[in-house]
């Protein structure tokens, strides 16, 4: 099992830069422990609704539960463990359940160059094919997460469901690791001048020979975000001669950021690298926010989708202050709110497979959420399985309720790790079984 924070296809999306969550012991006697059944686990028990996500519609208890949370805030915000199925099932419907609210975008774990290309991608005739395609002339790993197929199937419903409108898709994050080949590529057909051309041209040429290495190698360190030395980046930007406000400037600016989180993890600055990535994805949000904005869009009202990680309220497993506590503070600041879940599976399938360091079972690997090194180790999350009763169906637990009860003293002492599971999402939804994402080839 990864923890929640170490993913190939996540975050940074290399050499597990975020860093590894110390797991951390689940509670084994304690009070909170479903062992003991006592007053936290009636409470959990009498704030959890049934629901079924079938043909792409949520429906049940639940799912009116959650239509209304969609009504009543402007931010909905979704943490996941990457690589199930099930998220963009759920993604997929719950945006659809909260189109009637005024929802609008889906904010998604990938820089603002690869969300603007994936969202044009979605509005062709063949969008899946599409992907393919383009995944074919670059990498299988181009784009994460969107190289499985539930989840650009997830994009492409999201997309098409709200037609006529621009920038559905917000994305908040860096470009990833090997995104420069396809935006130095756009460089070049974009570029103003011979002399820009040939500079984009030999960088593109530079970071798909890199690609490749990497592919053959296993080996992450030479892509072009590692392997292009400062001067060449000077060069390009310099030379390249981009027009403020232009699509070719914001592929470079967005390139230069990026690259210089990666780089900030090679010369062993994690945690400084992980507080930059964290400003990027606020300073993306606000950019997207504003430009609705400037649209005509009174309050836009948002989907996200994220690591668990980075929808975290308070301190995040990477010791970081991330969009789960930026979020609820900016909507609080319009007279709204934000509501965060965080969608687990206790047991199936998961997708783990990455070019480096991994075999073809890693495409199907066990998937078990409480084992002691799983992806929330530092939080109990067993007890909320307790709590639901069933593996067979679809549950929501709203632990805004439990939080006040917990924090008054009745509902008996509480683990530290039961604590801050409460206190890191405003609810859980617990899906039946996990099944592993399907690579597009």
């Amino acid at each position: 099992m990864r923890p929640l924070v170490t993913n190939f296809l996540s975050g940074i999306a290399v050499l597990s830069i975020v860093g590894r969550a110390a797991p951390a012991q689940q509670p084994a006697d304690s009070e909170a422990s479903p062992r003991a059944g006592n007053s936290v686990l009636a409470a959990l028990r009498a704030h959890t609704v049934p629901f079924t996500l079938a043909n792409g519609a949520l429906a049940g208890p639940g799912a009116d539960t959650l239509a209304r949370i969609a009504r009543e805030n402007q931010f909905l915000m979704v943490g996941e463990d990457h690589g199930m199925q099930e998220v963009p099932a759920f993604i997929g419907a719950l945006f659809t359940a909260a189109r009637p609210a005024g929802y609008r975008h889906l904010a998604i774990e990938l820089g603002p160059v690869g969300a603007r290309m994936l969202e044009n991608m979605m509005r062709d005739t063949a969008p899946q094919r599409r992907v393919e395609s383009f995944l074919r002339a670059h990498t299988a790993f181009s784009i994460p997460f969107f190289n499985w197929r539930e989840e650009s199937m997830m994009l492409q419903r999201v997309v098409q469901a709200v037609p006529g409108t621009s920038d559905v898709l917000w994305g908040l994050d860096q470009e990833f690791i090997l995104a420069p080949t396809y935006e130095l590529e756009r460089l070049v057909r974009l570029a103003p001048s011979s002399e820009a051309r040939t500079l984009a041209q030999r960088a593109a040429t530079q970071s798909r020979a890199l690609d490749a290495r990497m592919m053959s190698e296993g080996n992450p360190s030479v892509a072009w975000m590692f392997a292009a030395s400062d001067s060449e980046v000077v060069q390009l930007v310099r030379g390249y001669h981009a027009v403020a406000g232009s699509e070719a400037a914001t592929i470079l600016r967005e390139l230069t950021a990026s690259r210089d989180i990666y780089q900030q993890y090679m010369r062993g600055d994690n945690y400084a690298s992980n507080v930059q990535r964290s400003e990027l994805m606020r300073r993306h949000f606000l950019d997207w926010y504003h430009a609705a904005i400037a649209r005509g869009e009174r309050a836009p009202r948002v989907l996200f989708k994220f690591g668990g990680n980075h929808m975290i309220r308070g301190s995040s497993l990477t010791d970081t202050y991330e969009l789960g506590t930026f979020l609820p503070e900016f909507a609080f600041a319009n007279g709204a709110r934000a509501f965060s879940v965080m969608v687990l599976a206790g047991k199936g399938t998961t997708n783990e497979y990455r070019p480096f360091g991994s075999k073809d079972a890693d495409k199907a690997a066990t998937y078990d959420i409480t084992a002691p090194d799983a992806q929330l180790a530092p939080l109990d999350v067993r007890t909320f399985f307790a709590a639901a009763g069933s593996d067979s169906t679809w549950s929501f637990i709203d632990l805004r309720p439990v939080r006040a009860l917990a924090h008054d003293g009745k509902v008996g002492k509480l683990s530290a790790p039961l604590k801050r599971a409460l206190l890191s999402f405003d609810g859980i939804i617990l899906a039946p079984h996990a099944h592993a994402s399907t690579l597009f080839f």
